[in-house]
């Protein structure tokens, strides 16, 4: 691809990636806090049917709210991946005279890779706590 239709591309991917983020961004945000609130519920070792509810609070939060943030944000970064890797693999490393818009778009794929990691982080502790729940639970 020359750099007129790799100019193009990117600032097709560019208009689309920014509304996609921006939605997982705010998804993200009202919902974080109540991830933290079940990942740091205390539970109830002596009380089964008390940890049963947690459980299920688990499972749902895992499943609802945070399965939805976790998927969109690994999308995201599957469709950057190709054209990121494309401009890794044409361009050379030039600290003073650079491209802006490829640069950009590697580092907001590799925010967009941290945030995905973040994101599936999570999603693995919630089901480490939801497993370790079902233990106690009747």
């Amino acid at each position: 691809m020359n750099d007129e239709g790799l100019t193009a591309t990117l600032v097709g991917a560019f208009s689309a990636l920014s509304v996609l983020l921006v939605f997982v961004t705010v998804l993200y945000s009202l919902r974080y806090q109540s991830v933290l609130d079940a990942l740091d519920a205390e539970i109830p070792k002596d009380k089964p049917k008390a940890a049963g509810g947690l459980s299920k609070r688990l499972y749902e939060t895992m499943i609802f709210h945070w399965g939805p943030v976790a998927f969109l944000i690994a999308i995201c970064f599957y469709v950057t991946t190709p054209l990121a890797i494309q401009i890794i693999g044409t361009s050379s490393f030039n600290p003073v005279s650079f491209d802006f818009l490829q640069t950009a778009f590697v580092l907001v794929w590799v925010v967009v890779g941290l945030f995905t990691f973040s994101s599936w982080r999570i999603m693995y502790k919630l089901f480490l706590r939801y497993q370790e729940c079902k233990t106690y639970s009747a």
